[in-house]
């Protein structure tokens, strides 16, 4: 009896949060002229496996709620999940291949306080104690299929909503119709209910202080709208590599994601269009029709490019506050010069940062001690507004002391 009124009292409180889905037809919701366009996206930072559906920008019509732009996302991507209609909506129980296996619980959520909940039932009162999870000790995951949802991990885990960094104190439904311009994020909560990503929850638990990602949400969705455009160029590709691992770090600073909102910016502005002078291809010569007559041939493109040399890093050397020098060797035709450097050899893990400037001496960022600094660097012209590179130059390095 205890373990069947237990179950019974968690999924009142779960339907009276914000895990519950209104329900409308998907046929419906894509017949509907769109008129507006979200940001949505599916996580589960709480346990360190990123997300389950990336940023994405949603085109929606005047009418939807929250409900219907899951149900809508979920069905393009082919993304099954289990329910219960009992209420007249979805109630949202499991989203099915969501988990790995493989948990990163953070710290601060391990050390979340214990609660307490009492309740009544045929004149016996109930109490029940509920413990933050860690990777050591948790409830394990029995939902099905690979499944994440309700009670995965923990008895007070579930999906959670929230739009434009908050669930309006917890009055947030998923029946509410959608504004243009909304962020809706679906967040997997492994404890309190929603606590443990910073939302007000039932249990009145103090939340974690978690950052705002709203903006950072909006920027990476507007990347993978055209995202395999977008990773040519390499300022934008380094940018939104470092804006991921912040956005799937639940316990990511303000600083950090306000720093990654900037330079995802930064390089979206930078050039639109990137391209290297050694793989530019000639464009086809027009030959003349009947209908039309031309007035003069387009030349190859590349008659008007003339290849950049390879550039060359003349030295690294170590300067004080643990930061790095380095001094390149002027190219002739080049307008500026694109720095890339990294405390890793292959230039992807750890410290990467991507610098674009005419000078032909730069100074890095701070470094760790005893890290190594690894430096390339390329030349560049612009040629019809298209920013052209030539080769990378050889990898130098320095250690950091």
């Amino acid at each position: 009896m205890r373990n069947t009124v237990k179950k019974a009292m968690a999924i009142a409180i779960a339907v009276s949060m914000t895990t519950s889905i209104a329900t409308v037809g998907y046929n419906k919701i894509q017949a509907q002229e769109t008129n507006k366009t979200v940001t949505f996206s599916v996580e589960k930072f709480t346990i360190g496996q990123g997300y389950v559906v990336e940023p994405v920008s949603v085109e929606v019509s005047d009418d939807m709620t929250i409900s219907d732009v899951f149900e809508k996302v979920m069905n393009e991507k082919e993304i099954k999940y289990t329910g219960s209609k009992d209420y007249g909506y979805l109630y949202l129980q499991s989203i099915e291949n969501a988990d790995t296996g493989i948990i990163d619980i953070p710290e601060e959520i391990a050390k979340m306080p214990s609660y307490e909940s009492s309740y009544e039932y045929e004149g016996e009162t109930y109490t029940t104690s509920y413990s933050a999870p860690s990777n050591e000790k948790n409830d394990g995951n029995t939902q099905p299929n690979n499944g994440l949802g309700e009670y995965s991990y923990n008895s007070m885990a579930g999906w959670m909503i929230s739009v434009n960094g908050d669930n309006d104190n917890g009055n947030l439904t998923p029946a509410d119709i959608v504004k243009d311009g909304d962020v809706i994020r679906y967040q997997f909560s492994v404890y309190g209910w929603g606590a443990d990503v910073g939302l007000s929850n039932y249990a009145g638990m103090e939340p974690l202080k978690v950052a705002d990602k709203t903006t950072l949400t909006k920027e990476l969705a507007k990347i993978n709208k055209n995202k395999a455009v977008w990773m040519n160029n390499e300022n934008v590709k380094t940018a939104y590599e470092n804006a991921i691992k912040v956005a799937t770090k639940l316990m990511a600073t303000q600083d950090e994601v306000d720093e990654v909102v900037a330079e995802l910016k930064k390089a979206e502005n930078e050039t639109t269009t990137v391209q290297d002078a050694t793989t530019v291809q000639p464009t086809t010569t027009i030959q003349p029709t009947t209908a039309v007559q031309p007035t003069t041939t387009i030349q190859p493109i590349t008659t008007e490019i003339q290849t950049l040399g390879k550039a060359t890093v003349n030295s690294v050397k170590k300067v004080k506050a643990g930061k790095a020098k380095i001094s390149i060797k002027k190219i002739a035709g080049a307008e500026g010069y694109q720095y890339k450097y990294s405390s890793t050899k292959n230039f992807k893990k750890g410290t990467v940062i991507v610098k674009t400037t005419k000078k032909n001496v730069l100074i890095t960022k701070k470094f760790k001690k005893n890290q190594k600094c690894y430096v390339k660097v390329r030349a560049y012209k612009t040629v019809n507004k298209v920013r052209v590179y030539g080769k990378w130059s050889k990898v130098k390095s320095v250690k950091i002391k």
